[in-house]
């Protein structure tokens, strides 16, 4: 058994369509734990987003097309606006100057799950850097305690992508052949009896996880004998009034302290 820290990374998407591919590349491929997979060519960029996204659509598995952000720039003029004004999970902003004709135009924040489920992956001609007229979305990668990503997720305007315990067989090479907890904030406030009833505990389920599997035991069942401290690793992605709203509920005197901590360090990143 292995005891970790938590870890906070952002995840800067680059805003070309490589870089929305990119983005959910990374977030399908962190819940099932195949970033080995990612090919890259010598600028860095992945080779193999493309085919990757293209497979999410024909899987109709939505989910990590969401943390592909898309920022457009559509003029009024063009009846397509409706279709994201009308959204609710895009943000429109008026700017304050027209376009050539003189129509209005629209900042738009959307993602790519928006796009294929409407039909509109037309509109990315209209793709372009965010502006400060966009509202902004931001990714954050959270390696924490399962019993953590779990109480986060509970902030249903997000998008999330969580590391499947359905898939992963912690009992292979990939993992070291152990499990990976977390260890709590307040750690070492525990007292050496305390940290060892924890250890005890973990070091249980590991041995009944093992066995389980060993003896044809499917991931997918073995997991229900994991610790609430497992590792994991939570994609979420929100724009900025979603993490305000985060930030208020995460970072007050009524909040776990494990949870609190996670916040304020991606509060601090952003």
């Amino acid at each position: 058994m292995k005891l970790i820290e938590n870890k906070i990374e952002k995840l800067e998407q680059k805003h070309d369509l490589l870089g929305i591919y990119e983005q959910i590349e990374i977030a399908g491929r962190t819940a099932y734990k195949s970033l080995d997979k990612i090919e890259y060519d010598e600028n860095g960029r992945s080779k193999t987003a493309k085919a990757f996204v293209d497979k999410m659509i024909e899987l109709c598995h939505g989910s990590p097309l969401e943390h592909g952000t898309v920022y457009l720039l559509i003029s009024g003029k063009d009846n397509i606006i409706k279709n994201y004004y009308y959204n609710k999970y895009s943000t429109c902003n008026l700017l304050p100057y027209p376009d050539n004709d003189g129509s209005p135009v629209w900042a738009v924040t959307t993602n790519y799950r928006v796009m294929v489920e409407n039909n509109a992956l037309d509109d990315l001609r209209r793709i372009c850097e965010p502006t400060e007229f966009h509202e902004k979305r931001t990714t954050f990668r959270l390696t924490c305690a399962r019993v953590q990503a779990d109480s986060f997720v509970r902030h249903r305007v997000f998008s999330f992508l969580m590391e499947s315990t359905r898939y992963c067989n912690y009992s292979n090479g990939k993992f070291d052949n152990e499990i990976t907890v977390v260890e709590p904030v307040g750690w070492d406030d525990f007292s050496a009896v305390q940290q060892n009833l924890f250890f005890g505990v973990w070091n249980y389920a590991e041995d009944n996880y093992m066995t389980l599997i060993k003896t044809g035991v499917k991931p997918e069942d073995a997991r229900d004998v994991l610790p609430l401290q497992l590792k994991t690793e939570l994609i979420i992605t929100g724009t900025e009034s979603q993490w305000e709203q985060f930030f208020k509920l995460r970072i007050s005197d009524h909040a776990h302290p494990d949870a609190k901590y996670i916040a304020e360090q991606i509060k601090e990143q952003l």
